[in-house]
């Protein structure tokens, strides 16, 4: 049942308060300035009311941010392989916006949440930050997630209201890698790091496999298979295992390696040397920033190692597919930036082909 209230200002100004009721169901208010408008919104809302959609409008209209989030974090985000990123991501909301009402979150008030995300400085270990627009992305896309379970499974929302934001743009994928010479030193620089032998293997399977830090740490020795020159990753982003080939010089260096290899196959392949030891692996921070220093890389991440992987691997002829193969990518999309790399192989093998089609004729 609706009702329309007519009220008036000291001032002499009109507004109409509507008010929606049905049984075992919240009370729906809102007030308009015209009275044609509050007479449109009343029919819209018994409408809804009567074909079912009053539960999901009414239930925007009495939970706020936070309850969406503690639910959230309760069903889903424990499912989740790594939810790290996502908890941080949301505690910011929920500290900021957490008090907001589910329907009143609009496109504008998240367009503010942006803003402030990017002025806000973030405290590395070092230094003061301002966030990337890349890490603003990061932020919203894991909102925009939480908001889709809302409206799709709970039924807490009609609409995502991140739908009609538009993402910051960013920069193009990172994409540094060593050169011949910056290899030799790199390589060097780790012979030299006596102790902290592991790091030895472990540059060289970042270098011949691609493989991410995260799958290198998560290694054990039921992984590795030294008779048929292989390793099967199990603790991937994606989440399919998949193998990689062992190849020289890593091959040497794992067998090498395998010396110390314990009793127990499931323990890890790179153990950490501290208090938890074979229950926990080893953390490379440390031992990488002193053999960057040493090899006078300054600005060049673990993670670049697998860029220097991909890059090889497209200037050596390698298909944008093959790439994404080796790096265990599902889609070619984060292999796009070495796609300048294959076509410089091809133009290379086109102008080998025309130059011995035409070798007669000229």
């Amino acid at each position: 049942m609706a009702t329309i209230e007519k009220r008036e200002t000291k001032s002499g100004k009109t507004s109409y308060r509507c008010k929606v009721r049905r049984r075992n169901q919240p009370l729906l208010t809102a007030t308009f300035r015209l009275k044609t408008e509050a007479k449109r919104w009343c029919a819209e809302k018994e409408a809804e009311a009567l074909s079912g959609r009053h539960f999901s409008f009414a239930e925007s209209r009495f939970r706020n941010l936070s309850e969406a989030i503690a639910r959230y974090s309760s069903d889903i985000l424990r499912e989740l392989k790594d939810p790290t990123g996502r908890i941080t991501h949301l505690a910011w909301f929920e500290k900021n916006i957490g008090n907001l009402i589910l329907g009143d979150i609009t496109p504008s008030i998240l367009d503010r949440c942006r803003e402030d995300l990017k002025r806000e400085s973030i405290v590395n270990r070092k230094s003061k930050a301002l966030r990337t627009n890349a890490t603003v992305n990061r932020y919203f896309a894991s909102l925009k997630a939480m908001f889709n379970v809302a409206v799709r499974q709970w039924q807490w929302l009609s609409k995502n209201p991140c739908d009609n934001l538009k993402p910051l743009k960013e920069p193009r994928g990172r994409c540094s890698f060593l050169s011949q010479s910056e290899l030799l030193d790199l390589l060097q620089a780790t012979k030299r790091l006596k102790k902290y032998p592991e790091m030895g293997p472990i540059i060289l399977l970042a270098l011949t496999t691609g493989m991410r830090r995260g799958e290198i740490a998560g290694l054990r020795w039921t992984n590795i298979d030294l008779q048929k020159e292989r390793i099967i990753i199990c603790d991937t982003k994606n989440g399919e295992q998949r193998s990689a080939p062992l190849l020289d010089p890593a091959l040497s260096a794992f067998k090498e390696w395998s010396h110390v290899k314990p009793i127990d196959p499931d323990t890890y392949v790179f153990p950490s040397r501290g208090k938890m030891g074979n229950k926990k692996p080893f953390d490379p921070d440390h031992a990488w920033n002193l053999i960057r220093t040493d090899a006078q890389l300054t600005d060049f991440r673990f993670h670049d190692l697998r860029h220097t992987a991909a890059t090889y691997c497209a200037m050596s002829g390698a298909t944008l597919w093959d790439i994404a193969g080796v790096l265990g990518q599902k889609t070619l999309a984060m292999v796009q930036r070495y796609a300048h790399l294959t076509e410089d192989h091809k133009r290379r093998t086109a102008n080998r082909m025309v130059a011995e089609l035409f070798k007669e004729v000229s």
